[in-house]
Parts: C-alpha cells; structure tokens; sequence
C-alpha cells in the first residue's frame, strides 16, 4: 500500500514493457472509484495488460472498470471483500483500523534506526522498501479504502491471481481460483520473483 515502483524492479516479461503508476495524495474525501478514475488518466497505451500487488490490485480492479485491459494480473492481493480475512471485517465494524500508529510510520526516515537489532535488519530492510509513502493522510485514506472496499464478487475475465501459501495479511485459506507459490509471503514480489516472472511469462506468452 505504501511501496513505490522499486518492488517491481525484478520482474521482467519478455515481448512487455513495464510502465509503472504512481501513487499520488488523495483529495480529502476521494472516493477510492474516484482515485482509480484519475490514475487512469495515466495509462496512454489503448493495448496493455494491468498487474497490481497487494492493495494495487484492488486498485487495478477499479480501474479496470474505467479501461479496458488485456490481461488483469493481481499478486499478494484479493478479488472481492469476502476474501479478506476475518479480522478485517472486525476492523470495519468497530473501526478498530483507526488506530493504527500512521503518525508514527510517516515519522520515521529510516527503519535501521529503529529495528537495530541484527537479528531485525532483514525485516528493517524489508520496511525500507514497502514503506516509501509516508504522507499520513495517504496511509490513513488507503487503510480505510482496504477495509471498507464493497466488492461483492469479482466479475473478471482474462485474471491471473499469483498467491502465497504463507500469506499472512491475506491468507491463502479465504482466497480462491489462485496460483499459490510455495512458501510466498506477503511480501513475495521481493523474495520470489523468480518464481512470478516465470508464471507471468508463462501466462502472458500463451495467450
């Protein structure tokens, strides 16, 4: 949710060209359908394929009813609400999301300073990474998005769902029509992509 285009520095799709979309700050409250319509204006090939990890697949889904893709590709991420975990759905009814410390991530430059310990230096490396976008109003607007997306089922064609096994913010058990990665976390764009890029091009070179 607050990675930048750097995930996706390993992944590489022979006949492709990856362009990436940036995430911007959103207006005070722009509606999540809204924000996908204003990314799109961003995408400026008519023929073109959408992949997004995590919560960018959730937002490829929206924009995806803005523009018409090729393919939709989502990695470590949900088709509809009813995939969400348990505790998400506890979050929504009490509003419990509300207090999760964004004050604090948007405060810190880098998490070497806090994660001192050598034993933490893979996971401070590791926030490093996912935790570019700093801006609080972005990270409290997008936590909120995540809860409170309605999606009832997911109405897709032409959707390829690349899903960790050790998924441990959206676990694998509530998730359906997927290609598990074997021992894929959360965060397996980084750490299996390897793995995806030989799906990917498995997947899009077929077609």
């Amino acid at each position: 949710m607050a990675a930048d285009a750097k995930i996706f520095e390993n992944i590489t799709i022979p006949n492709y060209e990856l362009h990436h979309l940036d995430w911007f700050i959103p207006s005070k409250n722009q509606t999540l359908q809204s924000y996908a319509q204003q990314l799109a204006t961003d995408i400026l090939h008519d023929r073109c394929s959408i992949i997004g990890v995590s919560f960018g697949g959730i937002l490829a889904q929206e924009i995806a009813k803005f523009r018409d893709f090729d393919h939709i590709i989502l990695i470590s991420s949900v088709k509809s609400c009813h995939e969400f975990p348990f505790r998400f759905r506890i979050s929504k009814w009490l509003r419990l999301h509300r207090l999760l410390p964004t004050s604090f991530i948007s405060s810190v430059n880098d998490w070497n300073s806090i994660l001192s310990l050598p034993n933490l230096k893979p996971v401070a490396k590791l926030y490093n990474l996912f935790f570019v976008i700093k801006d609080k109003q972005y990270l409290d607007w997008s936590i909120d998005q995540i809860i409170n997306w309605n999606q009832d089922a997911s109405s897709m064609i032409n959707c390829l769902h690349i899903h960790g096994d050790n998924d441990a913010v959206f676990p694998i058990s509530n998730i359906s029509n997927v290609v598990a990665v074997q021992g894929g976390t959360h965060a397996m764009i980084v750490f299996k992509y390897r793995i995806i890029n030989r799906i990917l091009n498995d997947y899009l070179n077929s077609k």
